[in-house]
This record gives C-alpha cells, sequence and structure tokens, in this order.
C-alpha cells in the first residue's frame, strides 16, 4: 500500500511539473471550429497557442493586447479577422502560416531570415526588413557592435517590441542607422546606456509612460529625430551636479548630440 502511495505521489509531482513547465502554452481542444470576438484579448499569461486542425475562423481581437507570441496556425483555417491579433506581435508557424498576410501582428516563420534569444526568457526575429523582440524580462546587456543583430544592421529599417519586456539593454540598437521608427511595448522602465546610439535614420519614436529611467546617450546621435515625448514616469537624472548643466545636455543626457530635435512634448500633469 505504501508502496501504491509514494507511485501516486511520484506520478503527481512529474504532472505538476509537466504543468508548470508549459503554463504559458495555451492547447486548444480538437473539437473546436471557431474562436469567438475577443475571446483572449488582454490575456497576458499566454505566450504560444496551438491552434487544432479543424479550426476555421478566428474573430475580431480574438487574442488582441495579449501576450501571445507564437502560434501554430492549422491549414483548416479559412479566416482571421483583421484585428484578431493587434497590438500584438506573432511568429506563426505550421501549414496554415501562410493564410496571414494582410493580418495586422502576424509575421509567418517561413519569411523570418534571422532569430535567436537576447535575454533569459527574449527572443529576436528579422521579417521583412523589420527586427521584433517579444517576450518578458531584461534584455542582455551589449558592448559597441555585439549585439546579436549587428551584422544585420543595415537590413533593419522598422523596430516593435512586445510583451513584458523590462529594460532595454546598452548598446542594444547601437548604429542601427537604417532604423526610422520604432515602437516600444508599455512596461518598460528601463532604456540602458547608448541603446539608440547612431541611430541616425530613426525619425519616429513613442516612448511609454512606463519609462522611469532614460540612461546616458541613449539617443545620442539621433540626427533625423525632431520631436520625442517624455514619459509621464521618467524620472530626470539627478546629474547635473556632477557633470555640470550644460556639459550634462550636451554629452551625457539621453538626447545628447540630436541636432534636429526641436521639442519634448511634456503631458499634463508632469
Amino acid at each position: 500500500m505504501k508502496k501504491t502511495i509514494w507511485t501516486l505521489i511520484l506520478l503527481l509531482a512529474i504532472l505538476l511539473i509537466a504543468i508548470s513547465a508549459s503554463a504559458d502554452t495555451l492547447v486548444l481542444p480538437a473539437s473546436l471550429k471557431e474562436i469567438e470576438d475577443e475571446a483572449f484579448m488582454g490575456d497576458t499569461s499566454i505566450a504560444e497557442v496551438v491552434l487544432p486542425e479543424g479550426l476555421e475562423k478566428i474573430g475580431k481581437k480574438a487574442f488582441a493586447n495579449s501576450s501571445v507570441n507564437k502560434i501554430y496556425m492549422p491549414s483548416s483555417i479559412t479566416y482571421i479577422a483583421e484585428d484578431a491579433f493587434s497590438s500584438c506581435l506573432v511568429i506563426c508557424y505550421g501549414p496554415g502560416s501562410s493564410q496571414i498576410k494582410g493580418i495586422d501582428g502576424l509575421f509567418s516563420s517561413q519569411d523570418i531570415t534571422a532569430s535567436g534569444t537576447c535575454g533569459s526568457e527574449m527572443e529576436w526575429a528579422i521579417v521583412n526588413n523589420q527586427l521584433i523582440i517579444f517576450g518578458s524580462g531584461n534584455m542582455d546587456n551589449y558592448k559597441p557592435g555585439e549585439s546579436p543583430w549587428y551584422e544585420m544592421r543595415n537590413d533593419i529599417m522598422k523596430l516593435s517590441c512586445s510583451g513584458d519586456i523590462k529594460t532595454i539593454g546598452d548598446y542594444a540598437f547601437y548604429n542601427c542607422e537604417n532604423i526610422e521608427n520604432a515602437n516600444l511595448s508599455n512596461g518598460i522602465v528601463c532604456i540602458k546606456t547608448n541603446a539608440f546610439a547612431l541611430c541616425k535614420s530613426l525619425k519616429t519614436i513613442i516612448l511609454p509612460d512606463s519609462i522611469e529611467e532614460l540612461m546616458d546617450s541613449v539617443f545620442y546621435g539621433c540626427n533625423s529625430l525632431t520631436h520625442v515625448n517624455y514619459p509621464k514616469n521618467w524620472k530626470i537624472k539627478t546629474a547635473y551636479t556632477a557633470y555640470g548643466t550644460v556639459n550634462y545636455l550636451q554629452n551625457y543626457s539621453p538626447f545628447a548630440n540630436c541636432e534636429k530635435l526641436k521639442s519634448i512634448i511634456v503631458p499634463e500633469g508632469v
């Protein structure tokens, strides 16, 4: 009897480990034919979704504003609402991934030219001249020219981030001089030193209000940047006494040497 009890305990432990390991993967039932409108909208507990063969329709905003970043797409899919994955960045794999053209937020794994990791829980991929970064936690820090996409930097024209990312690492996009637009996900609290330095073509970037710290020279030499919004939670670095006010603004501030920067748009209440 004792042996049977211990066997059951062991099996339960194995089951709990398996459930824990796949807690962020949603496997939908084989009988499912349709995902209703807004079914998983805003769900931040899901990283990967496995859709069953036989599924035909994904409704409006079904996964909008969720944390989904990978999805298995079956060959049976016939309809995906244009906004089903709005505000998401999702890599599609499987036989139905060819059906996703024109769907905002979806990228076919077949179009990926390079990919890898950039943090313990963070991944990146280059798709159609766009660098997408998704996952959670802190991005790795780099030295100049050592980011994993650096050798392909001339192919990158757009940057998009998604998920529960907390920090952008040192020199992450350093000298990616063809990036014109950058979309950063809300939840980022810190952009580290020289992260966007010498992104000479960067024209547009929306800084999420979650940002609390912009470290030295984040946008150093971004000579195409003309306007920047002021994040509500940004705590301006109190380094004026150490550097001297003029010296700090010209050489160390997040926007040092941004020659065309005309204004920083400050929201009401700041």
